[in-house]
């Protein structure tokens, strides 16, 4: 959601359908037109939020900048994915449940979408078409 962390949850099914619907309007324009990937606002929000278990991320693969603001390369893969390991650590240490992130990248291959997914348990694919 633009605004708020969603639920997906059996008790949600319109949340549900409108992220199925999303996903299926991929399918009429080319990747390069959806818009930038900066996603650490949203997924900080998700591992700061006590009830959420569970992330599905969907992206292009390749975010625009890094965590600081600044271009995104190679060597940010591991301290990405770290830096939401730990978070999770931290969660569990707090007594919270730790969150598995599931991430989907569409049209590239993304090594570091794979990195993030398996240190938190979380798992990935790849779709070439959408």
């Amino acid at each position: 959601s633009l605004d708020n962390l969603v639920e997906l949850g059996p008790n949600n099914s319109a949340a549900r359908q409108s992220a199925i619907r999303f996903v299926n309007s991929l399918s009429s324009s080319d990747p390069k037109y959806w818009g930038g990937t900066m996603p650490w606002d949203t997924l900080d929000a998700a591992f700061n939020d006590r009830l959420t278990d569970t992330i599905y991320f969907l992206s292009d693969g390749q975010p625009n900048k890094d965590r600081g603001g600044r271009s995104w390369g190679s060597d940010d893969y591991d301290s990405v994915a770290n830096h939401y390991a730990d978070l999770n650590a931290d969660r569990v240490n707090n007594g919270d449940q730790s969150i598995k992130l599931n991430s989907t990248s569409v049209g590239l291959d993304s090594e570091w979408m794979q990195i993030l997914s398996s240190k938190t348990s979380g798992e990935y694919i790849k779709v070439d078409d959408v």
